[in-house]
């Protein structure tokens, strides 16, 4: 990982991204064209929460909802399924005493045999975790305290931004500056908040130092958040010593191209549209998603606005190989007040915001034991403060420069005394002043995991 402060254009980074989905999806037509008639299979286990096989369960193989072959799973929970043509194929397993399974669409290229793991719960629904094992695994094998929130109850809560979802997690508090818009900072069971580990789509987000502001962090697009509250540094890095957030982005599973709008507002000017494109087609599944978000907060100078955009295009480059394009961007701009009930009146600064992330990723099943990913990131982060004029009452009480106050105010402590007068608001200067901040990160990582037992990786 290396770390830079240099000058950086956003719109090189969003040529880069769209060069690199283009050139995917170029790749995906030339192996579409390629795939000849040739008879394929889809192999797999099933097991319960523990990680026990499941014998006799039945499975069945689906394309686009309908039903194509079943099987029964023999004594040692092992199933084929025979596929004819090249395509998108789904799985859906049940079995005695255990809640129904089912697989997402994924990609059986013309004669390959595609390995699948499917694990039945008892009672109730088990979500799959990313942040507390090497690879993906049921939360009941976990042995972590880890919640995961998905698409249908980030959809619930029609919250417009991350951290406000983060908000249902036991054991957290999200602690905000100011109104909406304002720094947002996440602690976990008490840690520091800069030692939480934030992974977008599997990229350390992080900036240099651990923190990670979580005010511009929208939803548009997230299909899932994950929290796990335990130090994870053996993964991850000495920076998890309290927990990790992985935000993963949604993708598209359905051949019929799903196209979604939304719009909503409130009190205060509060507006948000949310519009949505998702689908898939053989080896290439592809989304899209926008939100505007737009309010003026209830403090003079406080008004907040947002664009968010995010894309992810993967594809079936074999097998055993997808390979992962992540685009995300966004900008804010923001009234920084300062705290008005102590000034008795509204600071004119505003501070700008603009991010972006691109990644590209390869995962491989070398072989039913071995795992591998690959992935190369690019982060770029830009804030710039304003403040255009000094506000308040200028005082120079002994002629060498002085001071712009708030308004009288008495402040009334917790132990009943008060006390009455006037606080520096700005300081004598040359006006305007700003300060400019920008990150440009540059992530490579790699990652094998071998299954040596059941218990053990």
């Amino acid at each position: 990982m290396f770390g830079s402060r240099r000058p950086f254009r956003g719109r090189s980074l969003t040529i880069l991204s769209l060069l690199a989905a283009a050139s995917l999806m170029v790749c995906s037509m030339s192996a579409t064209r390629a795939d000849a008639a040739q008879s394929g299979a889809v192999t797999g286990v099933v097991v319960d929460q523990l990680g026990g096989v499941v014998a006799n369960a039945k499975v069945t193989l689906t394309r686009d909802g309908q039903r194509v072959a079943d099987a029964t799973a023999d004594a040692e929970g092992r199933f084929t399924l025979a596929v004819s043509d090249a395509g998108r194929y789904g799985v859906d397993v049940s079995a005695q005493g255990f809640s129904a399974a089912h697989v997402d669409a994924f990609f059986v290229p013309a004669g390959a045999r595609v390995p699948v793991r499917v694990t039945l719960s008892v009672g109730i629904e088990q979500a799959v975790v990313v942040t507390a094992a090497a690879e993906s695994v049921p939360a009941s094998q976990a042995g972590a305290s880890v919640t995961v929130i998905d698409r249908s109850v980030i959809d619930s809560l029609a919250t417009p931004d991350v951290a406000s979802a983060i908000r249902l997690v036991p054991g957290v508090n999200i602690v905000q500056s100011g109104n909406r818009g304002s720094g947002t900072s996440l602690f976990v069971r008490g840690g520091e908040s800069r030692f939480n580990k934030v992974l977008i789509d599997g990229v350390p987000a992080n900036d240099i130092g651990g923190l990670f502001d979580f005010a511009d962090l929208d939803t548009a697009g997230v299909g899932r958040i994950e929290v796990s509250r335990n130090a994870n540094s053996v993964l991850f890095g000495d920076d998890a010593l309290a927990g990790v957030v992985a935000v993963t982005t949604e993708r598209g599973h359905t051949r019929t191209p799903q196209v979604t709008y939304a719009i909503d507002g409130g009190t205060l000017g509060t507006q948000r549209h949310d519009a949505t494109i998702g689908g898939a087609t053989n080896r290439v599944d592809y989304f899209a998603a926008y939100s505007f978000f737009d309010t003026d907060n209830d403090v003079a100078n406080s008004a907040y606005r947002r664009n968010s955009f995010a894309t992810r295009i993967g594809i079936a480059a074999n097998a055993s190989t997808d390979i992962t394009a992540v685009f995300r961007a966004g900008n804010g701009r923001v009234g920084l007040p300062n705290a008005t009930a102590f000034y008795g009146l509204a600071d004119d600064t505003t501070q700008k915001q603009d991010a972006q992330l691109f990644s590209l990723a390869a995962e491989s099943r070398v072989s039913p034991r071995l795992r591998t990913t690959a992935r190369y990131a690019l982060l770029h982060t830009d804030y710039h403060t304003t403040n255009p004029s000094p506000t308040g009452e200028y005082v120079d009480p002994f002629g060498f420069g002085g001071n712009y106050l708030g308004h009288d105010v008495t402040i009334t402590g917790a132990n009943g005394y008060s006390v009455t007068g006037q606080s520096i608001l700005d300081y004598g200067g040359t006006y305007p002043q700003q300060y400019d901040a920008e990150t440009t990160r540059h992530v490579i990582s790699g990652q094998a995991t071998y299954q040596v037992q059941r218990a053990l990786s």
